[in-house]
């Protein structure tokens, strides 16, 4: 057993928790800036906007799997608390920055886990925000649509 390598992967989880508290605490202070209550449950990982909608904060590491293409890897909860699944994908070469978003419907995720790929006709492809901004006008406009 290769006790560096329980080291790296560690340090990697513990890397990629702290950036996903600090997207979350930018996303909650940009929806307030908007006029929305946003609370984040670090412990969760779900951020909840005006007490109506609820969305699961993931990560979603870069991965080459033997003989498959290169994906993203984003898991859920077997008991996800949340109606959306909020997946920041990171940056191939490095797994650290958040390069763009997908908002997913817990409906897409009936696995644990789903593959992101890099190809624009992927079944995800329709739920990706480029930037923040993207991801907040998306945001919004499902709340605005919980309370008409």
């Amino acid at each position: 057993m290769n006790s560096d390598r329980d080291f790296d992967y560690l340090d990697a989880r513990r890397q990629s928790d702290a950036e996903l508290l600090q997207q979350a605490s930018k996303l909650a202070t940009r929806i307030r800036a908007l006029g929305a209550a946003a609370v984040f449950d670090g412990g969760t990982k779900v951020m909840t906007i005006d007490s109506r909608l609820a969305i699961s904060l993931r990560m979603a590491r870069y991965y080459i799997a033997p003989r498959h293409a290169p994906a993203w890897l984003v898991h859920r909860r077997i008991i996800e608390p949340a109606e959306l699944i909020l997946a920041l994908r990171l940056d191939p070469a490095t797994n650290r920055q958040v390069t763009d978003y997908f908002l997913l419907p817990l409906s897409e995720m009936a696995k644990q886990r789903i593959n992101l790929t890099a190809t624009p006709r992927s079944r995800f492809a329709s739920y990706r925000c480029p930037t923040i901004e993207d991801v907040l006008r998306a945001i919004m406009t499902k709340v605005a649509a919980l309370s008409t």
